[in-house]
């Protein structure tokens, strides 16, 4: 391969789970899921620089102190994990990712698989610039670097099952106003999963058809107030244990005038969805008057 010297940067957008079913347990201790997913603007903004050297230094940094840096971050474990798929040898190249965040961490937001997604989508920029590649398949990323990679790599409106590397594409879901609220906790995802398990309240599933049925149905007569009745989160009753104040949250969301309002990934981040059009700016001021220890972000759905 010719020397190489490329540098770039991309987005890497947040991830909403509108709904997160949780099943059984395999043998390899994942467990299956199904959730509708939907990308939104808040976004983390990643720098790569590569260059052909025999050096081989690799560095992966952030400006938050919290980031994991080199090969503890995701993002390095996703580049590590396209080399090996592209059979690239990485002691031929020096490699510097930094990490701007703005999604916060351990929030149900995905923000260590956006970054990793978009790590992989600046390599392929790197190696194969004329568009020519075979992708890292999905069942790969989510096994060798996260369960949400596949989605944050492909995003858009998407009904994912499997671990997380199944997708059936759906009809765009609306650009609808969206308020997130991350209390001032975290939910370790591992304990989220082992209380499900304990409980085994993990959900028997609804079924694709009857999904994609109920979805074009509501986006066609653009009632999304009725994805009340149809969407849920198996980690909500958890939460509401573990940490009662959620519940003060979502009340608050649903109080401020918004059609829909639930908790994305484990947690603890809760959303509500509003009707188009609708400004969030004084709706936002007086949820981080009323929670000034959470983080209140102002977003839409992509």
């Amino acid at each position: 391969m010719d020397k190489l010297n490329f540098s770039g940067t991309e987005a890497a957008p947040a991830k909403v789970n509108l709904s997160l079913e949780v099943l059984e347990r395999r043998p390899d201790n994942y467990h299956n899921i199904k959730s509708l997913m939907v990308t939104v603007d808040l976004c983390d903004q990643l720098s790569l620089f590569l260059h052909s050297d025999a050096q081989s230094n690799w560095s992966v940094s952030g400006d938050h102190p919290s980031l994991p840096q080199d090969e503890k971050n995701i993002a390095y474990t996703a580049a590590r994990a396209f080399f090996d798929w592209h059979r690239i040898n990485p002691a031929d190249y020096s490699l510097q990712l930094k990490i701007k965040k703005n999604i916060p961490d351990q929030a149900g937001l995905g923000g260590g698989s956006a970054d990793a997604a978009a790590t992989i989508r600046l390599l392929e920029r790197a190696f194969f610039p004329d568009g020519k590649f075979e992708p890292v398949p999905a069942a790969y990323m989510a096994h060798k670097i996260g369960a949400d990679v596949p989605y944050c790599y492909k995003g858009g409106t998407q009904f994912v099952s499997g671990i997380g590397e199944v997708m059936t594409e759906l009809e765009p879901f609306p650009q609808l106003p969206l308020l997130l609220i991350k209390p001032p906790f975290n939910v370790s995802t591992k304990e989220a999963f082992a209380a499900l398990d304990r409980n085994k309240s993990g959900s028997p599933g609804t079924e694709l058809q009857a999904i994609l049925q109920a979805y074009g149905k509501i986006l066609s007569s653009r009632r999304y107030s009725e994805f009340n009745g149809i969407l849920e989160n198996s980690f909500l009753p958890y939460l509401r244990e573990v940490y009662p104040e959620t519940e003060d949250f979502l009340l608050a969301l649903r109080q401020s005038g918004s059609i829909y309002a639930s908790l994305t990934g484990s947690g603890p981040t809760v959303f509500a969805l509003y009707e188009e059009n609708c400004d969030l700016s004084k709706k936002a001021g007086l949820l981080q008057e009323l929670f000034p220890q959470s983080l209140v972000f102002e977003t839409t759905i992509l």
